[in-house]
């Protein structure tokens, strides 16, 4: 029988559903944790270009280089300021709970993340929000033209609209 060190938080549920997920994602990450795949805070690096974060807090703050991918089975949350200096990257089911800085020649795609706080895009920077979640103070501040950051069924929440982006239905 396999000892796990890490576990994800267990929240009871009252929704049936919500629960049957948080009880899947938890076996998904344990599996993921069992076979050494995925990233403890501990040992993280900025030049990394694989990141398969735990269900904790990170206090990564930036990320250089080409083709860095960033993933979670949920729960994590990158808890510093974070800026894309460079190169092209894909961040997929992570929270965001400071802001988020695109350089002019970062390009990345952002896939069904928690944003709470601005994201400020420079004018050259592209990025692409999908099934994301913008929700205390998060919304996209891009210096550019609306057609290098796209927007597309995202749940936004907060109160400030996005400025020059292009947003493609979103609730």
């Amino acid at each position: 029988m396999t000892k796990h060190v890490r576990e994800l938080p267990v929240v009871k549920q009252t929704n049936p559903k919500e629960q049957y997920q948080q009880e899947v994602r938890q076996e998904a990450f344990r599996t993921l944790d069992a076979l050494g795949l995925t990233t403890n805070k501990s040992v993280v690096k900025k030049t990394d270009t694989l990141h398969f974060l735990a269900a904790q807090k990170f206090p990564l703050g930036a990320f250089s280089g080409d083709d860095i991918r960033i993933n979670s089975t949920g729960g994590s949350e990158i808890t510093a300021k974070t800026d894309f200096s460079s190169g092209n990257h894909v961040v997929s089911n992570v929270d965001f709970t400071k802001g988020i800085t695109l350089q002019d020649n970062a390009i990345v795609a952002f896939n069904g993340c928690r944003i709470q706080d601005v994201v400020t895009v420079a004018d050259g920077g592209k990025a692409v929000f999908a099934g994301c979640v913008f929700e205390d103070d998060g919304y996209v501040n891009n210096a550019g033209p609306a057609a290098n950051v796209g927007i597309v069924g995202c749940i936004k929440t907060s109160s400030t609209l996005h400025v020059n982006a292009t947003d493609i239905f979103s609730v």
